[in-house]
């Protein structure tokens, strides 16, 4: 397909366009001259993205790169679209409607390339980012990896905490547009790493507790040693993400810095025997289910949605949502 692309490019053909996005605040496009436009793209190249015709930009690349340096015509044809001033959520939206007759990256990826630059950052005061380039490792409370956190977000903006598919992307496409509107002027993705850092607080606070001796009797295998790495893990995540975002569908939170609020309220008056519910119930589904990881998730949200709901009675109880949620997941799934 590329080798006919670079044909076509060699014979004068006219490639089909590349779409790109200049994020952040630039004038309004309506104000300026075209050339004063060109000049503002110009001036802030570096920020461009390719929101659709990343391959055929390679193919180009190629194809000069490949030209005799003694040519005197090497230009290419081409028509470029811009889109000027979007944020992050709106460029994502026009990623995926852009893609969605081929075979694009998924959701979690394009995220992942869209909040790049947070990477090696600290968010929310303490909470710091991990690139897998950095080699380093989570080991610290409020460091996580950031593909983790990122899996995170792509449940709160698909509002389901299972992997997606292409078809869910097309069936979440509407969700996105409505979040890019609502979002013109936050970053959503700062307000859920603040959720995180309350949740990591919350837990801090718990004491650094640790599975009784007589637990490994029964267990051999726990989910997780204490509470920071139960919930530091990406199904926990995952879980959070897609709990605040069906809340907020529901009316139940306002927004996602409700999470944070409610986190604060949230409670255990026995640390220990969270610890030991959330093992059992994880363990449960272990040994229950087929998919191990999507139940994982699903018990998580199935958690949180317990947690923030007035309606529940395990509403700012973490005890009592471990032992609702497995309840929930099993009613539901049985």
């Amino acid at each position: 397909m590329y080798s006919l692309l670079k044909s076509d490019i060699a014979q004068g053909c006219v490639v089909p366009p590349v779409v790109l996005a200049l994020p952040g605040t630039v004038p309004d496009p309506a104000s300026l001259s075209d050339k004063e436009l060109a000049v503002a793209i110009a001036d802030n190249s570096k920020s461009l993205m390719i929101l659709d015709g990343l391959q055929r930009t390679h193919t180009i690349i190629d194809y000069l790169a490949e030209l005799d340096p003694s040519a005197t015509d090497s230009a290419v044809p081409l028509r470029i679209e811009v889109y000027l001033g979007l944020n992050r959520l709106g460029i994502l939206y026009r990623m995926l409607t852009l893609n969605t007759g081929q075979t694009p990256m998924s959701l979690r990826q394009q995220i992942e390339m869209i909040y790049t630059d947070y990477q090696g950052k600290t968010l929310s005061g303490d909470v710091e980012l991990l690139a897998e380039s950095d080699s380093k490792y989570a080991t610290k409370p409020f460091q996580f990896n950031f593909k983790d956190v990122v899996e995170g977000y792509n449940s709160y903006i698909s509002r389901d905490e299972l992997p997606m598919d292409r078809s869910t992307v097309l069936d979440n496409i509407r969700t996105l547009e409505r979040l890019a509107a609502e979002n013109q002027d936050s970053d959503v993705f700062e307000k859920y790493v603040a959720v995180v850092h309350s949740m990591v607080t919350l837990l801090d606070s718990l004491g650094d507790v640790s599975l009784p001796p007589e637990f490994s009797d029964t267990i051999t295998s726990p989910f997780g040693a204490n509470l920071l790495k139960v919930f530091k893990r990406p199904q926990a995540l995952s879980g959070l993400g897609a709990a605040l975002g069906k809340l907020i569908d529901r009316g139940v939170l306002a927004n996602v810095e409700d999470g944070s609020a409610l986190l604060e309220k949230s409670g255990s008056s026995d640390p220990e025997d969270l610890l030991v519910r959330l093992n059992e119930s994880l363990d449960w589904l272990k040994n229950n289910t087929t998919k191990i990881g999507n139940a994982q998730r699903s018990y998580f949200t199935y958690f949180f949605r317990e947690l923030f709901n007035d309606d529940t009675d395990s509403y700012l109880k973490l005890n009592d949502a471990a032992v609702s949620a497995l309840r929930k997941y099993q009613d539901q799934n049985g």
